[in-house]
């Protein structure tokens, strides 16, 4: 009984342990995804952390996740105009060299997957596999207005060594 009850309380302990360690890593991926946004901008445009989506999944030839992100950047030249991107982090093992410690995670790769008048991709239909990731969404008709892709489409992108590359049916 004794057992069982420091058992229950030492679970109890650890438990936010592993949640920090998750907010932690998510909170850095946002911060990393806020740099690239920075870069792909024109000064302008912006990416929004609400239209920002990240998975942690075993995606690469390691035995740790890494983290998948879908971002949009928004408003270019003022405008409405908007890019969508895909962004694999590769977790790093932890290491402190003369006092510099490693972060969690490195760009592995990130690609232009989509945006207004081309494609449009919903993260809820995510899936995840070693090398890859499939996503649905809409693309953009000839007759389409600007706000509303709907052709309904499908993507591969496979993940191979720091490329992202699209698989061609």
């Amino acid at each position: 009984m004794r057992y069982a009850l420091w058992l229950g309380f030492a679970v109890i302990l650890a438990a936010p342990a592993a949640v920090s360690a998750d907010a932690a890593s998510a909170s850095f991926i946002d911060r990393e995804i806020e740099r690239l946004a920075e870069l792909f901008s024109d000064g302008i445009a912006v990416s929004y952390p609400e239209y920002r989506h990240v998975k942690f999944a075993r995606v690469l030839n390691a035995d740790r996740d890494a983290a998948v992100a879908l971002f949009s950047i928004e408003g270019f030249l003022g405008g409405n105009l908007h890019e969508e991107y895909l962004a694999v982090f590769e977790p790093v093992e932890t290491a402190d060299i003369e006092g510099r410690k490693t972060n969690p995670y490195r760009l592995l790769a990130v690609q232009k997957i989509g945006g207004r008048g081309w494609r449009s991709f919903d993260w809820d239909t995510a899936q995840f596999d070693k090398g890859y990731v499939r996503l649905k969404g809409k693309q953009w008709k000839k007759e389409d207005p600007g706000c509303c892709p709907s052709k309904p489409i499908a993507a591969t992108f496979r993940l191979n060594e720091e490329i992202i590359s699209e698989a061609r049916k």
